[in-house]
């Protein structure tokens, strides 16, 4: 830019700066309509991908959670000496745990406390169960139940009993 000497009458130096036509300058309207239409093309492309993603982590985490409680009513069973129920809900899609009645060993009462609710398996999630419960007994050990989520895309978790002592662990199954 060419700086412009201009002088008052008081003979003090003022800088002045020509602004040229090219510098105020925009966009054009073809400029802004091509960057619009490749963000839409990029969108059209990872917005079935980003589907298949949310999918996916809609199961690991209702896999992770009946793991959590599964968990929990282990070590629930082995320090309060008393057998621990999953139960499982399909027709409804829930499950809940409850416990083992002190004074009837054959009932079983929803427990209190932190994992006190009826947990709700989102609707796009198929729950399969072998046994419409999961007992955890107060030796560390739980029954031996074929537990399988699985989503619209073919993606298949199973909760698993591994291990002597009857842990519980979730595995991703291959198509």
């Amino acid at each position: 830019m060419k700086i412009i000497n201009r002088y008052l009458s008081s003979n003090k130096y003022i800088p002045h700066f020509s602004i040229s036509k090219l510098s105020l300058r925009g966009f054009t309207l073809i400029e802004l309509l091509l960057v619009v239409i490749v963000l839409a093309v990029l969108a059209g492309i990872n917005i079935p991908n980003l589907k298949k993603t949310y999918s996916r982590l809609k199961l690991e985490n209702c896999a992770l959670n009946i793991l959590s409680i599964g968990r929990y009513a282990r070590q629930k069973a082995i320090t309060q000496s008393l057998t621990q129920r999953l139960n499982f809900d399909l027709i409804n899609n829930t499950y809940y745990l409850s416990q083992e009645n002190d004074n009837d060993p054959e009932e079983f009462e929803r427990i209190q406390g932190r994992f006190s609710g009826i947990f709700k398996i989102p609707q796009e999630i198929l729950l399969e169960s072998s046994a419409q419960f999961l007992d955890f007994y107060p030796d560390g050990d739980c029954d031996n139940v074929s537990i399988a989520l699985s989503n619209s895309d073919n993606l298949r978790y199973k909760l698993i009993k591994s291990g002597v002592f009857g842990e519980f662990k979730i595995e991703k199954q291959k198509d």
